[in-house]
């Protein structure tokens, strides 16, 4: 507040598993401030939730961690994640909430990117950023999931036609390029 900034985003690990979540929002909201993003993995997200927010007038926009169709539970290491994710952002549309996804692309995954695409685009997700995971927890010691630049480079050319094809369904931010 006291630099003037105006905007904040929540983040985390997961932000919302913090007892203390809308003590930290409420103070925010004092001051003059708006939250402008929350990213999640979407567990969290519940009916009682968004009226939380509804009755504070927010209106955050929302990442969702979202690995791919049919990866998803494996990469987060959680039965039943992907489900609960594309029912968070289901849950956000219907209450005129807005949410994008983020994937974290590699090996394993690289090749769902379009039905991924398409199925986001059928909860009405507003668009999905492909990311390379970061090396480290779990992964750290996983080089082979790992790709190059160069081979994130040709899965992206590879899949733009099919995206076209598709007739571009939802916007996609494609990292490093």
């Amino acid at each position: 507040d006291e630099c003037g900034v105006k905007q904040v985003s929540l983040t985390g690990g997961e932000p919302l598993i913090r007892r203390d979540f809308f003590k930290i929002v409420d103070e925010i909201l004092r001051r003059d401030m708006v939250v402008t993003m929350i990213y999640s993995n979407g567990r969290l997200i519940t009916p009682e939730f968004i009226d939380k927010l509804k009755e504070r007038k927010m209106h955050p926009g929302f990442q969702i961690s979202f690995d791919g169709v049919g990866y998803h539970d494996w990469m987060r290491g959680v039965k039943g994640a992907e489900k609960i994710a594309l029912d968070a952002m289901r849950l956000l549309h219907d209450n005129g909430l807005q949410a994008s996804a983020a994937m974290c692309l590699c090996r394993d995954n690289a090749g769902s990117i379009r039905e991924t695409v398409k199925t986001l685009a059928a909860v009405k997700c507003m668009g999905l950023k492909l990311q390379r995971p970061v090396p480290q927890g779990e992964w750290e010691n996983e080089p082979e999931h790992f790709l190059s630049y160069d081979e994130i480079f040709r899965i992206y050319m590879d899949y733009l036609p099919q995206y076209k094809e598709d007739g571009c369904p939802i916007p996609i931010q494609m990292e490093g390029f």
